[in-house]
């Protein structure tokens, strides 16, 4: 015989799946006028709360750090771009930087 704890769970998934015949639901009901039996019940749908809750809060963290990884590869991206522009116009051949420097001289 099952405990009324792995009971508690065969019958916490036929809920959950929400189509139950008139004969399950006789049986269920049954079994559920047991204190034990209800208690396990009532301890399961806790357990799948709590579960629940720390499901949203770890997706929570997730998008958190996805959205920092994201901010730091567009700072990077805008670094690149910065150095990138600055390098193209100060290296332009009308710029007067790179004309007046006397590299033979040094």
């Amino acid at each position: 015989m099952n405990t009324p704890h792995e009971e508690a769970s065969r019958w916490f998934a036929a809920l959950r799946r929400g189509v139950m015949s008139l004969e399950e639901r006789s049986q269920f009901d049954a079994w559920k006028q047991s204190a034990r039996n209800a208690t396990a019940l009532v301890e399961m749908e806790r357990t799948w709360a709590m579960l629940g809750a720390l499901s949203r809060s770890s997706a929570s963290t997730l998008q958190t750090a996805q959205h920092r990884q994201h901010s730091r590869k567009a700072m990077l991206f805008a670094a690149c771009v910065a150095s990138l522009s600055i390098c193209i116009l100060s290296y332009g051949a009308d710029s007067p930087f790179w004309t007046t420097l006397d590299w033979a001289t040094r």
